[in-house]
């Protein structure tokens, strides 16, 4: 039978402040006795323990998720930030579907993450893009049209080493947190280069 496979991955969740970045984060520890909180200016800490079994892999992961909450007081801590960015595997970027602005913002955010989390180069690393307050569309005017967001991710994922993906949640309702971290998972799996190793060792007796 195959071991579980361990990881450790350092994620940034960031976007425009209000969105729903810290309860998202709070989200994922919701019936969890073994984690970690810490808070300091700019930024809380969460280390998350998660089991999951990837079908598309065949392989049973358990990944301990180290997410840091930034600010999204961008202007007010841009001389900070770039300290908690600095090694992230990858980034959760978070908006609001009832605000279409905290939509627009997504580029820069997105372009903050490349710069300072590997100090001396832009490197695109994965991110996955949350449009948070899902559970208001249909109820809320002028929410931003989903097909705009997955067109946009679209456009982005061109040249890049992974597969960038939009996910809807609403993290008042606990609505496709796991997907999300699925699927960021994915990203940063091909990202990395464990995803041939994994199929390898999967097939293994």
């Amino acid at each position: 039978m195959n071991k579980i496979k361990h990881f450790t991955f350092k994620v940034v969740v960031i976007g425009d402040e209000k969105v729903g970045k810290t309860t998202l984060c709070k989200n994922f520890l919701w019936g969890i006795s073994q984690h970690e909180y810490k808070s300091a200016m700019g930024a809380d800490f969460y280390m998350y323990p998660w089991y999951s079994y990837l079908d598309e892999l065949k392989t049973k992961l358990h990944v301990r998720w180290l997410l840091f909450d930034l600010t999204g007081q961008f202007f007010e801590f841009q001389t900070i930030r770039p300290l908690f960015y600095r090694g992230a595997h990858a980034a959760i970027i978070v908006f609001d579907i009832s605000r279409p602005e905290t939509f627009k913002s997504i580029p820069v955010w997105i372009y903050e993450f490349w710069r300072d989390s590997s100090p001396g180069a832009v490197e695109k690393r994965p991110f996955i893009i949350a449009g948070n307050k899902a559970d208001l569309r249909g109820t809320v005017e002028n929410c931003l049209p989903r097909e705009l967001a997955e067109d946009y991710v679209k456009r982005v994922a061109k040249g890049l080493n992974f597969e960038p993906a939009y996910v809807e949640v609403s993290v008042l309702h606990g609505w496709n947190t796991e997907d999300l971290l699925k699927k960021l998972l994915i990203a940063i799996l091909k990202y990395y280069g464990y995803t041939d190793m994994l199929l390898k060792t999967s097939g293994e007796k």
